[in-house]
């Protein structure tokens, strides 16, 4: 909302009701995107698998490194 009031500070000539219904279709638009990803969380899941490339991995390592490069496992020495 901060956005709104410096839209109107510069463009003073402009009611603010015209800048809310300017920016209107773009809220409408977000909280659409929100409610489907909420709705549908299989689709947040598929996004976040998607690769550089575009195509959909479902390795289980999807690490970023090498295996050669991933840092060891830390293992305790004492055991009771």
């Amino acid at each position: 909302m901060v956005e709104l009031g410096v839209v109107a500070a510069i463009a003073k000539d402009v009611p603010m009701y015209d800048i809310f219904l300017g920016v209107l279709p773009f809220w409408i638009t977000f909280l659409s995107l929100i409610v489907l990803i909420v709705a549908f969380l299989k689709i947040s899941l598929f996004l976040r698998h998607r690769d550089a490339n575009g195509s959909y991995s479902t390795s289980a390592s999807r690490h970023p490194l090498p295996a050669s490069q991933r840092p060891q496992k830390i293992t305790s020495s004492i055991d009771g």
